[in-house]
């Protein structure tokens, strides 16, 4: 995901914007090269760690083994670890703490609950993006209609020209599907929600929940 955000940061400072980008992958501050005029990079040292020792997968060798590369435990954990990391990373607290105004915030948009937190915070318009197709349970909770008549599930080999039998699966595998996948928000947006408040003072932070529903 750096690799779009970072060059899209870099092509929006080049054309005169200027960016803060807040991620958990610090490529000048490894390289040791200084960021172009107009682009602040914010790596929060509690982050960058977590995300870093998280993604140290051994892929090919768990499929050799039989074994499951990431455990369903572990990929719900992510979701509000992750975020606990970010919060309340001293970086992250400076940079909420300096109450910089911006026109915009673009989200990574697989499953963006705890970024909705600072979006609150900075009180700012927010987009999302990403590098792959959104989910169907994502796109739906973002607003955009996923009938599953007509929007086949990304597991299955289906077209939107599906017969009866084939609608019948692709409505099963939606709707356990969305299920599954609103537990895993619910789960991590009340996880978030208890980390965002020990970070952003009450009278300015209102549930994520009413955030989610609005868009």
């Amino acid at each position: 995901m750096f690799f779009l955000l970072g060059t899209l940061a870099r092509g929006l400072v080049s054309r005169g914007h200027n960016i803060t980008l807040l991620t958990a992958f610090p490529a000048t501050r490894e390289s040791k090269e200084e960021p172009p005029p107009g682009l602040e990079e914010i790596t929060p040292s509690n982050f960058v760690d977590y995300v870093r020792n998280y993604t140290n997968w051994d892929l090919v060798g768990a499929r050799i083994r039989g074994e499951e590369p990431v455990p369903w435990s572990r990929v719900l954990a992510y979701t509000y670890e992750s975020c606990d990391a970010l919060l309340s990373d001293q970086e992250t607290r400076d940079f909420l703490a300096s109450r910089k105004n911006y026109n915009l915030v673009i989200l990574d948009g697989a499953y963006p609950e705890c970024g909705l937190a600072l979006v609150h915070r900075l009180n700012a318009p927010f987009m999302y993006i990403n590098t792959v197709g959104f989910h169907t349970a994502a796109m739906a909770t973002s607003g955009s209609p996923t009938p599953p008549t007509i929007t086949p599930f990304p597991n299955l080999p289906f077209t939107d020209r599906m017969n009866i039998f084939e609608r019948t699966i692709n409505l099963g595998y939606h709707v356990l599907f969305r299920f599954l996948n609103d537990w895993i928000v619910s789960t991590t947006v009340k996880y978030s929600q208890q980390v965002a408040r020990r970070i952003i003072p009450v009278k300015s932070f209102t549930p994520l929940t009413a955030e989610i529903s609005s868009h």
